[in-house]
């Protein structure tokens, strides 16, 4: 199957945090609207500095992970927050 290799990126300290796995974009944005509901996550605490971004595809059977030539922005935490994921 393939899955989306997304992570958030701290606009503070322009630095990546380690990668997530989701199916699609929507599944990404409730993994957000989940992570911001424990309060020892770092985008809980600072969700304005924290934007989503999805840099790689990755076949769980082949184990290949392809990367986009430009990692895609997808959102802010605050503006996956204020929006209910739909389709993709």
């Amino acid at each position: 199957m393939r899955v989306n290799v997304y992570a958030f990126l701290d606009v503070k300290t322009n630095f990546f945090l380690p990668p997530m796995f989701f199916h699609n974009t929507p599944d990404a944005m409730r993994g957000v609207i989940r992570m911001s509901k424990n309060e020892h996550h770092p985008i809980s605490e600072f969700p304005e500095d924290y934007q989503l971004f999805r840099l790689a595809d990755y076949d769980d059977t082949t184990g290949h992970i392809k990367s986009l030539e430009k990692p895609e922005r997808i959102a802010t935490v605050q503006e996956c927050l204020g929006h209910k994921p739909t389709g993709d």
